[in-house]
């Protein structure tokens, strides 16, 4: 099967300890099987976003600074993210 090379954006959602939730946008090259359905699409793109969402948790660990997108935020602010990816951007 030849694969395809998608970009899939993923929204962030940050939770602080204090002030408001912020969302963030970001993207990622997604490679899908040619002629897969919207069913193994999602699910494939559910898979990036736990890897991502994995390695966006050990970054917060790890830095006082986290850059997502254009955005800096403090990592000791932080309580919890979500990070889904946008099912609209694999249509």
């Amino acid at each position: 099967m030849v694969k395809k090379n998608e970009i899939v954006k993923f929204t962030v959602v940050f939770e602080f300890t204090a002030g408001e939730d912020a969302n963030v946008v970001i993207s990622d090259i997604v490679s899908f099987h040619d002629g897969q359905n919207i069913h193994e699409r999602m699910e494939k793109a559910e898979s990036v976003a736990k890897e991502l969402g994995e390695s966006l948790k050990n970054k917060i660990i790890e830095d006082e600074f986290i850059c997502v997108d254009i955005t800096f935020f403090r990592s000791n602010l932080i309580k919890a993210f979500t990070l889904k990816p946008d099912y609209d951007s694999l249509k």
